[in-house]
């Protein structure tokens, strides 16, 4: 049954990606990656704003030459195409090692994922979330696995976008699940030796993030980001608060409405925790319960 959910997941992911481009934020990214490209240069100040011009300027560059070169190119049809990239692999990385259940999962989670690959820097920050989290998942879950690949991946995704502060979260809490499972005496050896062996690749990931042209300014631009929250959560739209309200709620039965997966999602969340808990898989219990939290915390 998988071989023939996978293909029609697939097919699902690329056809949702596939849209009219329109994202606000591409323009200035666009202009962004032809401003380093005509100069030859990173900019370290604003050029491009009339109120911010001559301010210390941080953000993550090589995803914004990426999206220009695309458009010079092959125009905003290249650009569409590469947000359906970018949905499919996620899905497929996700798909990588999974069963019938994760399959259907996957199809859940199409549409949230569709909209948040559409063509920007963010897109990037999904792809390379899905693979960290499918290698640290199956090094925890098997104690092996291409523990190697995870300090070039952040090199990359630490000039591509500053999503890369969820793959150091991801790293994080590889580190508590090895951690829950030494409160175990028969699980504590092989515990403590995974943890080990994967110390130098985790360390080598922290470290991976300072190849970038700000170096460890790179932080600062994280650190503001976190500071002005409260404002972007009152008019951008993925930093506001999910409400439950009676018409939210209706929401998720309407199979129509691609934000219905969220809830469903939500909801197969909370049906794993029960079963962590069933199972004295404490932390793995903890850390969905948070992923739901921030859910709720922000679209």
């Amino acid at each position: 049954m998988a071989w023939v959910i996978s293909p029609l997941v697939l097919i699902y992911a690329f056809l949702a990606g596939l849209r009219t481009v329109g994202d606000p934020d591409l323009g200035w990214q666009l202009a962004t990656g032809r401003w380093i490209v005509q100069h030859h240069q990173i900019p370290y100040t604003d050029v491009l704003s009339y109120t911010a011009r001559g301010q210390e300027w941080i953000y993550p560059v090589l995803s914004q030459v990426i999206q220009y070169s695309c458009y010079v190119l092959g125009g905003y049809s290249l650009l569409s195409w590469l947000g359906a990239i970018a949905s499919t692999g996620t899905i497929a990385i996700l798909l990588r090692r999974g069963n019938v259940v994760t399959r259907l999962l996957a199809v859940a989670a199409v549409p949230p994922i569709a909209l948040r690959t559409a063509p920007r820097s963010e897109m990037f920050t999904e792809v390379l979330f899905a693979a960290f989290l499918s290698v640290l998942w199956f090094y925890h879950r098997s104690g092996r696995g291409p523990l190697w690949a995870l300090p070039p991946l952040m090199c990359l995704w630490a000039n591509l976008h500053l999503g890369f502060i969820s793959g150091l979260g991801l790293c994080i809490a590889y580190v508590l699940l090895e951690l829950g499972e030494m409160l175990f005496t028969n699980q504590r050896a092989a515990a403590f030796g995974r943890l080990r062996h994967a110390s130098v690749w985790l360390l080598a990931t922290v470290m991976a993030t300072l190849l970038n042209p700000w170096g460890p300014r790179i932080y600062v631009a994280i650190t503001r980001q976190a500071e002005i929250m409260r404002i972007h959560g009152r008019w951008i739209v993925e930093w506001l608060p999910v409400p439950f309200t009676p018409i939210r709620l209706t929401q998720a039965l309407d199979w129509r409405d691609g934000r219905s997966a969220v809830w469903w999602l939500m909801a197969a969340a909370l049906l794993a925790i029960l079963v962590a808990v069933y199972r004295r898989r404490f932390v793995a219990g903890a850390l969905l319960g948070m992923s739901v939290y921030l859910v709720l915390h922000a679209m």
